[in-house]
């Protein structure tokens, strides 16, 4: 019987395309320190290449070190075409380095591996409030760094999808495992996103998309029986565009007062 296809077979070229386009936005601009924004290209890439890696079946290093070099090299040289960005020799050396990052880790560890991303690196075995725990890690980070909403939306695009795809392949017949906190990243990150970065809001869109998302009004407990990665992802999804509208709408209405 043939083998079923991994979930990171489409994910990976959805990321790489989610890197072009990133490319062309102006969102380092006053936005990123240059060590945030080498961090960025490393980790970023370490996922890219395991999904390639695992997506695709590519063993070979040299392999994978191309596919990052052709990524990477895009990115850099779709740069040079806006004013507002420029080409990196070190944020590709960064992609490089990530990719090799990625090539090196064991096979073996790879189930391991995605556990620990769709965990956020442990959090999600935590007690009490995993999810809570994620969403308010994300949002003291956001707070910490000097990103701004636009950055937001396009992480929160990559980890929506990587969501789905880990919840296609770890969940099984578990709805929403609780170890599963990756789905509260994306959800935050909505929220966030559609908030000015002032401390008051960015508190108060947190701490609506965790009543939303702990409540789950009717409509978006639906959202979580949906199958496999899409109920995962879905109901916090819903749960952050819906705590950060309301908390944007609050804020447009009291400039009006």
């Amino acid at each position: 019987m043939r083998e079923p296809r991994s979930p990171l077979r489409w994910f990976a070229p959805a990321f790489t395309l989610i890197l072009w386009i990133a490319g062309l936005l102006p969102i380092t601009q006053n936005a990123l320190y240059h060590t945030e924004d080498l961090l960025t290209h490393f980790l970023g890439f370490v996922v890219l290449m395991l999904a390639y890696r695992e997506g695709f079946g590519i063993r070979s290093w040299p392999r994978l070190l191309l596919v990052a070099l052709a990524v990477g090299g895009i990115l850099e040289l779709l740069q040079t075409r806006v004013p507002y960005r420029e080409a990196s020799w070190t944020d590709l050396a960064a992609d490089l380095v990530g990719a090799l990052l990625a090539a090196w880790i064991p096979e073996a560890w790879l189930p391991r591996l995605w556990r620990l991303f769709a965990s956020l690196f442990g959090i999600g075995y935590l007690r009490p409030g995993p999810g809570t725990l994620a969403a308010l890690l994300t949002t003291v980070l956001y707070l910490a760094t000097r990103h701004g909403p636009l950055f937001l939306w396009v992480a929160a695009v990559p980890v929506a999808l990587f969501t789905v795809a880990l919840g296609h392949l770890l969940a099984g017949d578990e709805p929403d495992p609780s170890w599963f906190v990756l789905d509260e990243v994306a959800g935050v990150l909505a929220a966030l996103a559609l908030v000015p970065k002032e401390p008051g809001l960015v508190i108060l869109a947190f701490l609506g998309f965790r009543v939303l998302d702990i409540w789950k009004p009717g409509p978006l407990r639906r959202l979580e029986t949906l199958p496999r990665g899409w109920g995962i992802l879905l109901d916090d999804l819903a749960a952050g565009l819906l705590a950060g509208l309301a908390v944007r709408l609050l804020a447009l209405l009291i400039l009006a007062l």
